[in-house]
């Protein structure tokens, strides 16, 4: 055993009285660990690091009970994560519907635009035409009535 791992277990015996329903003793006892944990250049970190992997008694309790309620917490936020990207990926599937929705009326406001255009370019140029023969005929109309005056 290496002089890390004795301080280690002296320092676990020693945050157990932290503990202790005397105040004066918790105290205590908390300031002679942080001296040990100084001399040997252990920081809480440390600390917290070997209670995770079980190898303080005194501080496993506390850590497992807090890393359990933390990883349901972990768990519950994946879960909601999950069910978020399940709705924005709804939402990003009525986005689409709704763009080539969209789209689709573009196309037929389009469509029906050019009909129309098409349309009155016909009765336009229908109306031309008409003008164009009734232009025409009035001469020939005055022709034939003066032929018919002369005749």
């Amino acid at each position: 055993m290496t002089e890390y791992d004795r301080t280690l277990r002296q320092i676990d015996k020693i945050l157990a009285l932290v503990d202790s329903d005397q105040d004066g003793e918790a105290l205590s006892a908390l300031r002679v660990a942080r001296r040990m944990m100084a001399t040997q250049g252990i920081s809480f970190t440390d600390l917290i690091g070997q209670a995770k992997r079980g190898r303080l008694i005194s501080l496993r309790g506390l850590f497992s009970d807090n890393i359990r309620r933390f990883e349901e917490e972990i768990d519950a936020l994946h879960q909601e994560i999950n069910a978020l990207n399940g709705e924005k990926a709804l939402l990003e599937l009525r986005i689409t519907q709704q763009e080539n929705e969209t789209q689709r009326w573009k196309d037929i406001a389009r469509e029906s635009a050019d009909k129309l255009w098409d349309i009155g370019s016909l009765a336009h140029a229908q109306a031309v035409l008409e003008l164009e023969t009734a232009q025409l005929e009035k001469p020939k109309a005055k022709s034939r009535q003066r032929r018919r005056a002369a005749g």
